[in-house]
C-alpha cells in the first residue's frame, strides 16, 4: 500500500521543511541535515505530515481497510513525533530517557540534550530528503517516505506504521 502525494501536499511538506529550525539543506550533498541545537527542532514538519494525512483519512476515499488502517498507524506516528521531536510531553520523556539509559548501558556514555535533539532531527531529515527531486536524497524511483526511521535511516526496527510507504506522485496503488 502506498499513499502518493499531489503537487500541492508535496509543496506544503517542502515549505514546512523550509521553515524547520531543526534542519537544514545541505546543497552539496543534496539532502537535509539535522541541526544539532537543543530548542531547534522538526514538529511543524511533522505536523504538516500529519495533517495531510489526517484530511485524506477523514475523506472516508479509500474503499480498503487496510489502507485506512496504516494510514491512521502513520498519523498516529506523526502525531507522537511532534511531542517527541519537540522535547514535549511523555513521549518526548519517555523516549529520551530510554534513549539515555541505552547509551549508559551499552556505551557507558551519556548523551548531551544537543545530542539528543540531533538525533530526534536526523529522523526528520531523512523523511524530507524523501521529498526531493530525483538525483537527490533517497535513490529509487518510487523514493519512498517511511513513517518510521526504518528505509531511510537504516533501522532494524520495523512495525505497522514503518511498514507504512509513502509514494510520491498522484494517487493510491
Amino acid at each position: 500500500m502506498s499513499y502518493v502525494f499531489d503537487d500541492l501536499q508535496k509543496s506544503m511538506v517542502l515549505q514546512a521543511a523550509s521553515i524547520s529550525e531543526g534542519m537544514w539543506f545541505d546543497q552539496d550533498a543534496q539532502r537535509y541535515k539535522a541541526s544539532a541545537e537543543q530548542g531547534r527542532n522538526c514538529a511543524n514538519f511533522y505536523r504538516v505530515l500529519s495533517k495531510i494525512i489526517g484530511e485524506k483519512i477523514s475523506e472516508d476515499i479509500f474503499s480498503e481497510k487496510d489502507v485506512v488502517d496504516v494510514l491512521k498507524s502513520a498519523r498516529l506516528w506523526l502525531d507522537v513525533a511532534i511531542d517527541a521531536n519537540g522535547g514535549q510531553g511523555a513521549y518526548s520523556a519517555l523516549i529520551r530517557a530510554y534513549t539515555m539509559r541505552q547509551g549508559e548501558l551499552r556505551s557507558s556514555k551519556r548523551f548531551t540534550d544537543s545530542e539528543m535533539q540531533k538525533s530526534s532531527n536526523q529522523y526528520c531529515g531523512c523523511t524530507e530528503s524523501c521529498f526531493l527531486p530525483p538525483g537527490s536524497g533517497c535513490d529509487g524511483v518510487e523514493r519512498r517516505v517511511w513513517a518510521d526511521r526504518s528505509r531511510c535511516c537504516h533501522s532494524s526496527r520495523r512495525g505497522k506504521a514503518g511498514r507504512a510507504a509513502i509514494k510520491l506522485g498522484g494517487g493510491v496503488d
